[in-house]
């Protein structure tokens, strides 16, 4: 019986030593994807917003989603487990901060296609101003859900 206590510790320790890396490197990459993408000189590409958008939930997914793991998994503590709402909010804010990048990244991937296309008419849909709008749009979408 000691052996599988012992084993149920030594995975818990392992979790939380995994937690805390994956913590750590992501809030670092994501502050140093924040800061890049905050240059001026890149503010003019359609591009930049979807990906600075996107770097910016995925900041807050990693802050919120890996800790409240690591506080239920870890250390055995999950506030949100207490009530349905508190369930409920988790489960809602953890949706919103995954999916929005993912959105955020195919419009990127849609407006790099329309920034190198030979029509005219697709080239003149990447614009900034169309950016921002279908940003809204997506993030707006995504909070809806």
């Amino acid at each position: 019986m000691a052996s599988i206590e012992m084993l149920v510790w030594i995975t818990e320790q392992i979790s939380i030593g995994g937690y805390l890396i994956l913590l750590i490197s992501g809030i670092i990459g994501s502050c140093a994807n924040i800061y890049i993408f905050s240059r001026k000189r890149l503010q003019r590409s359609p591009c930049f917003h979807y990906v600075f958008i996107a770097s910016v939930f995925d900041f807050f997914n990693i802050s919120f989603s890996v800790t409240t793991r690591l506080m239920a998994d870890g250390f055995q503590f999950d506030p949100f487990t207490v009530s349905s709402i508190g369930c409920r909010i988790r489960t809602y804010i953890a949706f919103v901060v995954s999916f929005c990048p993912m959105g955020c990244r195919c419009l990127a991937i849609i407006d790099r296609y329309l920034c190198t296309s030979q029509s005219i008419f697709l080239r003149n849909l990447s614009s900034v101003k169309i950016a921002d709008r279908l940003l809204f749009i997506n993030c707006s979408l995504w909070f809806l859900i």
